[in-house]
């Protein structure tokens, strides 16, 4: 019979110890442990434990601290950063005296309804098609550019010296960010398609641009584009997280649009399956709104 060789992962040793020893789990035991050391030992060896072991928690927990502190962990399905990375690359570019902040965008980016997906396909893809995206997404982005896991998004991608017209340009790597996903995702002979829902701010939107802020505006902007739907865009607008505008207002807005030529029609042809020429047209009525790009 061979020898039964055990692998030890020391990397996701420390992980657990790290977590174990953090927060308020040491002091959820540590009385444990002192009252076992005097049934053990007695007083003497209670007084002992109850001076030592908490130096040692501290002693344990800081060599760990500075362990992760000279490491940047990444997502074991990914690969990528977490959110202190994006964090950490936002704030050296911002603090660059020769960068304009108005070069600067991040976007946030979801799997729409993923959680639902293995529901409709009867297998757990999840961690297959982050993998997956994020190698696709990786394909498509400069070297200067970075890519993280965010904590309201999926995936956070930090974009450096975006070329005027910024929002146009935006756009367009947004939307062929999108047209990665229209190739399918493999897990053994099962195939799903997916849709990402993508929200976008730049730097120079923002009175006092920071990491933590363009993140969490990036990603109220994510949010807001798939609650209009499956596969959504959203350039980062002042009002996005604020409560909806009332009807009236609204009922305001389009009165002046109207008054102004902001609602203009456009024709679009019906053809007919029969012959194959044009039999019609169907107007629509689209408002040409100044704030929106």
């Amino acid at each position: 019979m061979p020898p039964v060789r055990f692998h030890l992962d020391a990397d996701a040793l420390r992980k657990t110890l790290y977590w174990f020893l953090s927060g308020y789990r040491p002091m959820a035991i540590l009385p444990t442990i002192i009252l076992a050391s005097f049934w053990i030992g007695g007083e003497r060896a209670m007084i002992v434990f109850a001076a030592t072991v908490p130096a040692a928690f501290i002693l344990v927990l800081h060599l760990l601290d500075r362990r992760f502190a000279d490491r940047d962990y990444v997502d074991g399905a990914t690969g990528l950063g977490f959110v202190s990375s994006a964090e950490n690359w936002l704030e050296t570019r911002l603090l660059k005296t020769n960068s304009p902040t108005q070069n600067i965008a991040l976007m946030a980016i979801s799997v729409d309804d993923l959680d639902l997906l293995e529901d409709r396909v009867g297998v757990s893809m999840h961690e297959t098609i982050l993998s997956e995206l994020a190698e696709r997404l990786r394909e498509l982005i400069r070297q200067d550019d970075m890519i993280g896991r965010g904590s309201a998004a999926d995936f956070l991608v930090c974009l450096a010296d975006i070329r005027p017209p910024e929002s146009e340009n935006l756009l367009q790597l947004a939307q062929r960010l999108q047209a990665t996903l229209d190739a399918p995702f493999h897990h053994g002979s099962v195939r799903a398609y997916c849709t990402i829902s993508i929200g976008i701010v730049r730097a120079r939107q923002m009175q006092a641009p920071s990491p933590l802020g363009m993140i969490r505006a990036a990603e109220r902007t994510k949010s807001s584009a798939r609650e209009a739907g499956p596969g959504g865009i959203r350039v980062y607008q002042t009002d996005y997280g604020q409560q909806p505008r009332s009807d009236h207002n609204l009922g305001n807005q389009i009165s002046a649009a109207l008054e102004h030529g902001e609602i203009v029609g456009w024709y679009q042809p019906q053809v007919s399956a029969d012959t194959g020429s044009i039999s019609g047209f169907e107007a629509l009525a689209r408002w040409e709104h100044p704030d929106v790009v």
